[in-house]
């Protein structure tokens, strides 16, 4: 018999929280039953496995998960942990594990797809706290999001450093808002009707859950030159762009694009300060790895004609 099949049936045994019959005939009746592409021999050597210490290495399996998750969703397992339904039981990060196993199996070897498992449980068992806690949701979204950044690949296109804050600072209007730049494929918007960035941030750096504020607003999320997570407030037309071009090679975002976004509905006193709010606004997103402009060969050479930004 194959080994896969073998491994299938240990995993189930281990993770789907079957009940065995406390003796080994009993045990290998239930498995001839369950496991019927394995062999008279296997199935002996499986029934010979005391049930004991089978919940050892389920216990052991699920705590690790619930480990991953304390890292990657601390803010969300502590909506759970203060709004944990009384019916299942005690709270753990373990517990919400195998909770999520029950509802979605985790079966990859990363994170991101562990959380997704976490989302699918908490929308098909938990929508009662999902009611009392409506901020739940997109918290779990946001901490997927910033999850998915962290552990995405390398771009084909690198993020920048702030030195090129000094070239673009020299350009002509026209010569910088014909510029193409690159959106990275692991740019994530998430578009919030809470105050989930500010909730978390007070979670982190004191362990108590306040209160949430409403606000609805966009924000982009990217893995800036120097890595890390970082997030910034864009208008929700420019997130919808943005996200439209990810990882475009060919034909990628024009500054120009951008700015007639981004400008759209703003109203400013001079042609000057709405090019000056632009301008800090691409620096901006360059700071946080959303955007790698794509400069012109030559060299940059400032004149009178040039628009300078009142800060870099």
């Amino acid at each position: 018999m194959a080994l896969a099949a073998i491994l299938s049936a240990f995993r189930q045994l281990v993770l789907d929280g079957i009940e065995l019959p406390p003796t080994q005939d009993e045990r290998a009746a239930l498995y001839s039953k369950k496991f019927q592409g394995l062999s008279p021999e296997e199935i002996e050597d499986l029934s010979k496995m005391d049930p004991a210490r089978l919940k050892v290495y389920t216990s052991s399996v699920f705590m690790a998960e619930g480990g991953i998750l304390s890292t990657a969703f601390p803010l969300t397992l502590a909506i759970l942990r203060r709004s944990w339904p009384g019916s299942m039981g005690p709270f753990s990060p373990a517990e919400v594990a195998q909770r999520v196993h029950q509802v979605s199996p985790w079966r990859g070897i990363h994170s991101q797809s562990l959380g997704l498992s976490l989302r699918d449980f908490i929308e098909q068992q938990l929508a009662p706290l999902c009611k009392s806690e409506p901020e739940l949701l997109e918290v779990v979204g946001f901490e997927q999001a910033a999850l998915e950044i962290r552990k995405a690949l390398n771009e084909s296109v690198a993020p920048q450093s702030t030195e090129i804050f000094n070239q673009i600072s020299n350009m002509k209007v026209q010569e910088l808002l014909s510029c193409v730049a690159y959106v990275p494929t692991l740019l994530r918007c998430c578009l919030l009707h809470y105050d989930i960035q500010a909730l978390r941030q007070h979670f982190l750096k004191t362990g108590e859950l306040s209160a949430i504020a409403l606000r609805r607003h966009a924000l982009i999320g990217a893995r800036p030159f120097d890595y890390g997570v970082l997030w910034s407030e864009v208008p929700e037309s420019v997130a919808s762009l943005m996200m439209e071009h990810r990882g475009e090679i060919s034909e990628r975002l024009t500054l120009e694009e951008l700015a007639e976004s981004y400008l759209q509905g703003a109203s400013h006193q001079s042609e000057e300060e709405a090019f000056n709010s632009f301008l800090l606004f691409v620096q901006e997103l360059v700071k946080i790895g959303a955007l790698t402009i794509m400069l012109p060969e030559s060299e940059l050479v400032a004149g009178p004609d040039r628009v300078m930004p009142d800060q870099r």
